[in-house]
């Protein structure tokens, strides 16, 4: 969607009820200063849940779930406080208790953004840990498949080791111990060997 147009679709129908309200308010011939208090405050209040809905919606950034939740509270929290002032309006009373309830919405969504900015948080971090823990294990596996045929062109008349070689070319892929730090550390030993008694061995242990 085109920004500009976006900016459009939630920013003229604001606009509009913005005239509504203040029609209604004026249509019952307020005209004590105090009385248009709740209706500044909505303004203000409306204006930074837009802008926020807005900033939320185009930050390609945030994770979709979270960017979802964000947008699913800043909407929430925009129909109550809207709602509120329109019950304002046409009851024309109940000041302090129209003001409570229009600032509130804009309170809980600062609390829950920043819990859902918590959870953005740890979600990139564990992603960027998976993502750095599935990377090792594909190149500790890329390690020993070279190793594996390193050993087994080294030692293609040695039967023991060559059936050695060709089990462990098999479970490389599947097996859970080359997904872990474990067989990094164990490849630098089975390199460290030069005895064929002893490769064997090792390759032995290898499961």
């Amino acid at each position: 969607m085109n920004i500009r147009n976006f900016y459009s679709i939630t920013w003229i129908p604001l606009l509009s009820y913005w005239t509504i309200i203040f029609s209604i308010f004026y249509s019952y011939g307020s005209q004590d200063l105090e009385r248009i208090v709740p209706l500044v405050f909505y303004v203000i209040v409306s204006s930074l849940l837009v802008i926020q809905f807005q900033k939320e919606i185009t930050n390609k950034k945030r994770d979709m779930v979270i960017k979802v939740s964000m947008a699913n509270s800043l909407l929430i929290c925009f129909i109550v406080s809207s709602l509120s002032i329109l019950l304002y309006v046409l009851l024309n009373d109940g000041i302090y208790i129209s003001i409570i309830f229009i600032i509130s919405p804009l309170i809980i969504n600062l609390i829950s953004s920043e819990l859902l900015f918590f959870s953005n948080r740890q979600l990139i971090q564990e992603n960027a840990e998976r993502s750095k823990e599935r990377n090792e294990s594909i190149l500790i596996r890329k390690r020993w498949k070279e190793k594996i045929r390193e050993i087994s062109f080294y030692y293609k008349d040695h039967k023991d080791i060559q059936h050695e070689t060709e089990r462990i070319g098999e479970i490389v892929e599947f097996s859970s111990f080359f997904r872990k730090k474990e067989a990094s550390n164990s490849l630098i030993e089975l390199e460290k060997l030069k005895d064929k008694d002893q490769i064997l061995l090792f390759l032995r242990n290898i499961r």
